[in-house]
């Protein structure tokens, strides 16, 4: 018995690490692109998969879609670019597909209560610093290939995330209407 138990634990092992990608691997997929084309930006882009490590950043994905309480929102950020590095939090854009946007975020801020306010959201914690790091896949479409988001599952598992995103975008809550803008 005892040694069927160890058969089982050294196979979980193997398989366990034999799926983890290698630093090499693991390099083109979480390199910052340049920020000197910033037109990869500009226009619409439609959140569809998200991870964080932050209690109260999944309350917030997880109590919204492209609308708030039924009313259509949306946001408007200027961003400093610094190298490879745009400044409003600390985004880094990462390598993907075509018509697509990899954000990896470090954000925090001081009393995440009136953050939570403006969402109309919970506490999740006792804690009102809030300080995480995200990994976001955003695309022009509504819907992405099966092996695009693959890699973004890659990408995030490379930067220490790890099962299925904590936010996934659902068709059938729909996006807001194209001509629907958000406020200045």
């Amino acid at each position: 018995m005892n040694l069927w138990i160890r058969g089982h634990l050294l196979f979980a092992l193997l398989f366990v690490s034999s799926s983890a990608l290698t630093p090499e691997e693991c390099e083109p997929l979480i390199k910052p692109l340049s920020m000197a084309d910033p037109s990869v930006l500009h226009g619409r882009i439609n959140l569809l998969f998200g991870y964080t490590d932050n209690d109260i950043f999944k309350a917030i994905l997880n109590a919204t879609h492209s609308s708030w309480n039924g009313t259509c929102s949306g946001a408007k950020t200027n961003l400093t670019i610094e190298g490879d590095t745009a400044r409003g939090t600390g985004f880094h854009i990462l390598p993907t597909c075509d018509g697509c946007v990899v954000f990896s975020v470090n954000s925090s801020a001081n009393d995440s209560k009136k953050v939570l306010e403006a969402f109309g959201v919970e506490n999740p914690s006792d804690s009102q610093e809030l300080k995480a790091h995200s990994v976001y896949l955003l695309a022009r479409e509504t819907t992405v290939k099966d092996s695009d988001i693959e890699r973004f599952k890659k990408q995030a598992s490379c930067l220490g995330f790890h099962g299925e995103p904590d936010w996934t975008y659902s068709p059938d809550k729909g996006f807001c209407k194209e001509d629907v803008r958000p406020p200045n």
